[in-house]
C-alpha cells in the first residue's frame, strides 16, 4: 500500500513545541525567540522525533512510503539526525521517494544534502505523480499530483485557513506551486490540522502530519476522503 506524508521536522524545537513537546512551563512564543541551541533546553525533541518514527515504523516491506517535503529543520545536524531515523524503515528504500519542501536546503539542495537524502530515498524530486486506489482493484484509480506546496490557486485566492502556519502562503513559495489543476492534489507545508484546508477545496488533501495526528496517510484513507467529500467547489476554485 502507498503512504504519504509531510512536514515530519525531525531535530526542529520549535515545531516540536509547537506539537505540545515542551518539558517544562516556558510559552511557545518565548521559545520562538531564543536561540537553536537554547530552545533544545525547553523541548523534548528526541520523544516528538521518536512519536514519528514509530509511525512510520508500522510500516511494512511490501509499502510504499512519499515524504512531501520538510523532512528535518534544514540544517546539516537535522538532516544527519533524520537520515539516521528514516534508515530504521522497514519500507525498503527502493521504495520511498523524497518530494522537496523548502527546508531540505531552500528546494535547491547542495551536492551534501542530495547525497545524503539519497541514502534513504530511492527518488528525489520537485513535485511527482502516483496514482491512488481503494486497494480492491475498485473504482478505477484516481490520478494525483505531489507536491510539498498547495496549488498555485490557493496563494491566489488569499485565504490563510485556520491553524495554517502564518507565511505558508508567502509570495516566495509561488514559483513552487503547480499551475495546473489536477484531479487530486496531495500537499503539506501549511501545517493545518485538517486535510481539507482550503474551504471548498476538496481536490487538495494536505498529508502533513499536523491534519493526522502524527502518522503517515495510506491511499486507502486518502480514497475514502476523495469519494466522501463534498465536492462543491467555490466558484473562483472550479476546475
Amino acid at each position: 500500500m502507498k503512504y504519504f506524508t509531510s512536514d515530519l521536522h525531525f531535530d526542529h524545537p520549535f515545531v516540536a513545541a509547537l506539537r505540545g513537546y515542551t518539558t517544562d512551563n516556558t510559552p511557545v512564543e518565548d521559545i520562538r525567540s531564543m536561540s537553536v541551541e537554547e530552545r533544545y533546553k525547553h523541548v523534548d525533541v528526541d520523544a516528538h522525533d521518536h512519536m514519528l518514527l514509530d509511525n512510520l515504523l508500522r510500516l511494512g516491506k511490501d509499502d510504499e512510503l512519499w515524504v512531501l517535503g520538510d523532512v528535518a529543520s534544514g540544517s546539516a545536524r537535522s538532516r544527519e539526525k533524520a537520515v539516521q531515523l528514516l534508515g530504521q524503515l522497514h519500507v525498503p528504500r527502493k521504495h520511498r521517494h523524497l518530494i522537496l519542501g523548502n527546508h531540505e536546503s531552500g528546494m535547491h539542495p547542495n551536492a551534501k544534502a542530495m547525497a545524503d537524502w539519497g541514502e534513504v530515498f530511492s527518488e528525489i524530486a520537485v513535485n511527482g505523480v502516483t496514482t491512488i486506489t481503494d486497494c480492491m482493484g475498485l473504482p478505477v484509480p484516481v490520478s494525483a499530483t505531489l507536491s510539498h506546496f498547495p496549488l498555485l490557486r490557493s496563494f491566489q485566492f488569499g485565504i490563510t485557513p485556520d491553524g495554517c502556519a502564518a507565511n505558508a502562503l508567502g509570495p516566495k513559495w509561488v514559483p513552487y506551486a503547480l499551475p495546473a489543476p489536477s484531479r487530486l492534489h496531495l500537499h503539506g507545508h501549511t501545517h493545518a490540522k485538517t486535510p481539507f484546508e482550503f474551504p471548498g477545496d476538496d481536490n487538495q488533501v494536505n498529508i502533513g502530519v499536523d491534519a493526522w495526528n502524527g502518522r503517515p496517510v495510506s491511499e486507502q484513507d486518502i480514497f475514502g476522503l476523495y469519494l466522501s467529500a463534498d465536492r462543491k467547489p467555490h466558484p473562483l476554485l472550479r476546475l
